[in-house]
Formats: C-alpha cells, structure tokens, sequence
C-alpha cells in the first residue's frame, strides 16, 4: 500500500497528504494543513517521538544562530549552527526511519526546506500542544512487543503479561 494511501486511510481527509506536483510551490497554509492531516499516523514510534523532543529545539536553536550568525557576520556561529541543524536531521531521519508508516518522501529542494522548516517551527510544536505527542508516546508500541488488548469493559491489557 503506498504511503499516501496509508496516510490517507488514517484520516478523515483523502488528498490532503504528499508534496503537490514536481517542484511545486504551495501555500503556507495548505502546506501545514497536508502535513498535519497525517502527521500523528507518521510520528506513532516511541525512540521517534523521544528524539523529535531532542531535534526539534536543536533545529529551533540551529536556525536562530544561522540568523546570528549572519546579522554579526560571525563564521564560528554559522559552523555551530550548521553542526547542530546537520545533528537534528540526522536524528529525525534516524527516528523516522523506524516508523511503519514513512513521510511522503520529498520531490525537490524546495518541498524539503519548506517541509522541514514547517515541521520544526510549527508541526512538531503543535502535535505537542495539542496532545497528540503524549497520545501516541502513550499507546502501546507493536515494535517493542507491547500490544494490548482491550477486555470487555475497555480496559487495555497487555498480551506479554
């Protein structure tokens, strides 16, 4: 099953996943509703979440100081800041490698900046506060062996028990 129909198979609305036609560029507004339609399906595995909490203010601090960088003309502060926005994807793609069900893979330099950049400052931030990180860091993971059942008054119970 190919991943936009996994996506979209999780969500009350079909179309709205994966980068628009080759190279592309869509609004602010449509990107951030696309992404957040599929992010929570996208973001279920523990180690992601945990390292999402790592490499997202990293990339947050990563960006300010380029912008240091670049307003003092300092070249120590943009080789720190282009470590630590290097160390932050580094992580996220390790965390996502371990997800059942991958991001829309990129379909320019374009969609990955604007993709990237929408996931650090307002994605990621936003499945935080709004609770859909402590939801899926709480469910049960079929990774690690823990898949619960539920017995006839809802209460979840672990098969390994």
């Amino acid at each position: 099953m190919a991943v936009k129909a996994k996506i979209e198979a999780h969500t009350a609305e079909p179309g709205l996943t994966g980068p628009s036609k080759l190279g592309e560029r869509t609004s602010t507004n449509t990107l951030l509703q696309r992404q957040w339609v599929g992010y929570s399906t996208t973001h279920q595995n523990k180690s992601n979440l945990l390292l999402h909490l790592l490499a997202v203010p990293l990339f947050m601090a990563g960006t300010l100081v380029v912008l240091y960088g670049l307003v003092t003309l300092s070249p120590v502060s943009l080789v720190i800041a282009i470590i630590g926005l290097m160390g932050a994807l580094f992580l996220q793609g390790c965390g996502h490698s371990r997800e059942p069900v991958q991001p829309e893979p990129f379909s320019s330099r374009w969609d990955f900046m604007s993709r990237i950049v929408a996931e650090q400052w307002m994605t990621f931030p936003r499945f935080v506060v709004t609770g859909g990180w402590l939801k899926n860091i709480s469910q049960p993971s079929p990774e690690n062996g823990d898949l619960g059942q539920e017995d006839t008054r809802g209460h979840t119970h672990s098969i390994n028990q």
